[in-house]
């Protein structure tokens, strides 16, 4: 089977060191993005200055890296500080905005902490300054100058029989699961969910369920080189059984995150073998698929399902759920939608609302270990749970 080979340098994401004039640049951007919002934070949502001040600081120091990423083409929408600076805006700055306006928004556990969540975000301001610092030095280039050059093959037909064994591996992996009540929708509350905590699947199944997500990009690889494939055929069957097995994943699992990957995982194939995406690309693929993983599918999860007979634990279940899904949603049903996308998108209570609980809490509830729990992963990791569950 023949090949084509592209060599190209192994090398940082094009990020250029800042110089002087750069550097002044970003404060001067950060400045003004934290007192824009400062102002907004005041006037639209009320909150006190003590409250608004650590979430403007926030918005404008990961703002900052947006604001660079539209108006220049040189950034890479792909690089690894988009997702750290979005992660801080949803999880730390959108949600400390979400739970200090509305004081009936969900909380995480059942202590108090809203009086530690300006410390908390401060600490996530501190955080991402740190780590922005080191993104943009010059050591990381430094290092990757003296590995040598990276070389990529690619075969003249697409291994259409490997990447279908990738998908049917993997598929029959979370079928098993699915047996076992493991990611089944609405399970985490029913006895299959307490019982899969209690006594978990074999750690195995879990990995091989990753292999469908492989073969995924596999398929997006093969169907987006520039480079026309001598079996395209082949090519677009596999790439049909891979959506099916993927919209049999989420119709079982009901997971958002088994919608948001594969769409999120094409996107960085196409960007990187056929065009280089801008951010409003992303802003205009992006928001649709948010928005209807966070509105329909939790709509799915938490009305669908109970109206029509709980988690599926069947194909035939599945097909029954599917069909009162598609009968839901076309009789412009509005009955049972307790939250919206928006909403439901909000309540992430694993950023801000953590390190809170830690920061508050952290060693009052719990002395330190000082690393006592690390002497135990050895006997953890090597002790057979048929042994020692």
């Amino acid at each position: 089977m023949s090949t084509h080979t592209t060599t190209y340098p192994l090398r940082a994401p094009a990020v250029a060191v800042p110089g002087h004039s750069k550097l002044v640049r970003r404060v001067l951007i950060v400045s003004g993005l934290a007192a824009s919002f400062l102002l907004l934070l005041l006037a639209v949502f009320d909150l006190e200055a003590r409250q608004a001040l650590p979430i403007a600081v926030l918005l404008g120091l990961t703002g900052q890296r947006f604001v660079e990423l539209a108006l220049t083409r040189r950034h890479d929408l792909f690089e690894p500080v988009n997702a750290v600076a979005a992660y801080f805006i949803l999880y730390f700055a959108f949600r400390a905005v979400y739970v200090l306006g509305y004081p009936s928004a969900t909380r995480i556990g059942y202590f108090s902490y809203d009086d530690y969540l300006q410390a908390a975000l401060w600490c996530a301001s501190l955080g991402y300054f740190a780590f922005s610092t080191g993104y943009y030095s010059n050591i990381a280039r430094r290092i990757l100058t003296h590995l040598p050059a990276g070389r990529r093959t690619s075969p003249r037909t697409a291994p259409g029989i490997r990447i279908s064994l990738l998908l049917i591996a993997g598929f029959a992996a979370w079928v098993y699961l699915f047996r076992q009540g493991a990611f089944v929708v609405g399970a985490v509350s029913e006895e299959a969910g307490r019982r899969f905590h209690s006594d978990p699947v074999p750690g195995i199944a879990v990995l091989l369920g990753s292999l469908l997500d492989f073969g995924w990009v596999a398929v997006c690889v093969s169907v987006m080189r520039k480079e026309r494939q001598a079996n395209q055929v082949t090519v677009w069957v596999v790439g049909v059984l891979a959506v099916l097995l993927l919209a049999v994943r989420i119709a079982y699992t009901g997971g958002k995150q088994y919608m948001l990957e594969p769409m999120l995982e094409a996107m960085i194939v196409y960007h990187y073998l056929r065009r280089h995406l801008q951010m409003r690309h992303a802003i205009m693929l992006g928001l649709p698929c948010v928005f209807l993983a966070f509105g329909a599918l939790n709509v799915y999860r938490f009305v669908i399902i109970g109206e029509s007979g709980g988690a599926p634990t069947s194909f035939q279940d599945l097909a029954t759920r599917v069909s009162y899904a598609w009968d839901y949603f076309t009789s412009d049903r509005t009955d049972g939608l307790q939250h919206s996308a928006l909403e439901s998108l909000m309540s992430r209570q694993f950023g801000v609302d953590a390190l809170a609980l830690v920061i508050k809490y952290t060693p009052e509830r719990r002395e330190f270990g000082y690393g006592a729990s690390y002497l135990t992963i050895p006997q953890q990791t090597f002790i057979p749970r048929q042994l020692w569950r």
